[in-house]
């Protein structure tokens, strides 16, 4: 059965999704500005790569996956890279401890370092 039929098929109207919670997954990524977060995503979500730089306040993502005849949802939280409010940064991460951190840009004389996400 294609995915988007086992999706109309579990849901009682188009606005509504009955995904069991088991079946849903969240997934945060952290990193520095300009490490290629959302080029990532991107190329997760589509296949395709995106070279061209575009700052990134925050995006959501969310997609749906059939596999072995159940649907699952993966919610992705695509941060920024500077975080004007530190407190909102915590709570996601606080709230669903999968996330993904990509490391600082080699030529900030920080190689290997973990940003400061982690160190809070």
């Amino acid at each position: 059965m294609k995915l988007a039929a086992m999706i109309k098929k579990m849901c009682p109207s188009d606005s509504e999704l009955s995904i069991p919670a088991k079946n849903c997954y969240r997934m945060v990524i952290l990193g520095s500005s300009k490490v290629g977060k959302s080029a990532i995503v991107s190329r997760f979500l589509t296949g395709r790569f995106e070279d061209a730089y575009t700052p990134t306040i925050e995006d959501f993502h969310r997609k749906f996956y059939s596999i072995r005849g159940e649907v699952y949802q993966l919610d992705i939280l695509d941060t920024s890279g500077n975080h004007p409010f530190p407190a909102m940064r915590r709570l996601s991460i606080l709230t669903d401890p999968r996330h993904q951190v990509l490391p600082q840009e080699q030529n900030q004389g920080e190689r290997g370092r973990a940003p400061g996400h982690l160190r809070q």
